[in-house]
Parts: structure tokens; sequence; C-alpha cells
């Protein structure tokens, strides 16, 4: 076995890919590593590939499945920046029902469903349906960067603390938090939706 300290960047996300085509996994465990390439210095065709897996940050504290957010439970609330310079807050969409995406622009899976999460926004909308992406623990310009490089227009949240991350005890990138117009949560998907059908099929249980 190779020490972590030893392995380089790219050794370190192929491996991470092998194990995740291995076991069929879409999601992104977030990790720290030492002396990392400043992410600002990234390119934004990079950030959103596999070779990038590795310049993550992690979440304050990694829940344990016994940790999970409970469903049935109001759901944590938060207010954080978002890229379009105002404060967004999940008490601005009272009596709506909401889908929370929590994410990285440097975890593949996370680039990878959000046509879907876009498209779902578009197609539900007269339902009143909100799809909010919360950035984990990245700086403004990468995420900006980002966002006008794939023309992204989901709001965007910037939890750079990780916070609102450990408050929803998010372990994996993506992590979508299904929450419905009484604020409770209702279901908690970890990994990406990799298909439409799968998208809809969960948003039955939030909304009207």
């Amino acid at each position: 076995m190779i020490p972590a300290g030893s392995r380089s960047p790219r050794l370190t996300a192929f491996l991470c890919l092998a194990v995740t085509a291995a076991l069929g996994v879409v999601s992104c465990r977030p990790r720290l590593v030492e002396n990392a390439t400043d992410l600002a210095t990234l390119a934004p065709d990079v950030l959103a590939t596999d070779n990038a897996l590795v310049y993550g940050t992690t979440p304050t504290a990694v829940a344990g499945d016994a940790e999970r957010l409970g469903l049935g439970e109001p759901a944590p609330p938060f207010t954080l920046d978002s890229l379009a310079g105002e404060d967004l807050s999940l008490s601005d969409y009272a009596g709506r029902p909401v889908l929370l995406n929590f994410w990285a622009t440097w975890c593949a899976p996370c680039v990878e469903e959000m046509p879907l999460l876009a498209g779902a926004a578009a197609q539900y909308d007269d339902q009143g349906l909100a799809v909010l992406l919360i950035d984990v623990g990245e700086e403004v310009g990468i995420v900006q960067a980002f966002a006008e490089e794939r023309g992204l227009d989901l709001p965007v949240a910037l939890d750079m603390n990780n916070e609102t991350a450990y408050d929803y005890r998010v372990s994996a990138y993506p992590t979508s938090v299904l929450i419905n117009a009484a604020g409770q949560v209702v279901d908690v998907r970890r990994g990406a939706f990799t298909d439409g059908a799968a998208l809809r099929q969960a948003l039955t249980s939030i909304l009207p």
C-alpha cells in the first residue's frame, strides 16, 4: 500500500476513480491533501474533472449512518452568501418544496447531475419546486468562474466554512436533501441522480 502522504494528486484521483468504478459509486468523499494545488490556479475545465478530486475540502465532521439527518424533522435553518451577492436563507422558500444539493466544483458526479437538477427546476416550477445548490468549502471566485463557464442559472449558496454541510450531516458529494412545503426533511440521497426518471420519482415525495 502506498502511504497517503506520498501519493501524487493524479495517482490519488486515479485510485479514487478505480474504486468508484469497481463499486458503482456515484459520489465523492471529501478529502484534504497536504500541499495541494491552489484551486484558484486550476482552469474551469480541470475543476470539473476527476483530476481535481483530491483538491477538495472536508466537512468539519464526517457523519456516520447513525448520525444521518432525521426524516420528518424540521430542516435545519441557514443563511448563506449567494453568488448573486445576497443572503440566501432556507426561510426564503417557506411553503415551497425544496431540493437542497450539496456539491463542489471538483466533484465529477456533482457536475454530471446538474443538467438533471436544472431540468427538474424548470419542469416543476409551476408546482413551486425550488432547487438550491450549496457549494461546500470553496472560495467565491472558484464557484463564480465555474458557474459562468457552465452557464449555471440555479441559485447557488456558499457554505465556505462547512457549517451548513455539518448541520445536514453531509459526508459525501453530491448529497441531495428533499424538504416538503411544511419544512420537514422527507428524503436524503447520497450520490448523484443518474437519470431523470430516478429524480422525478424522488421528487414525488415532496411535490403537491
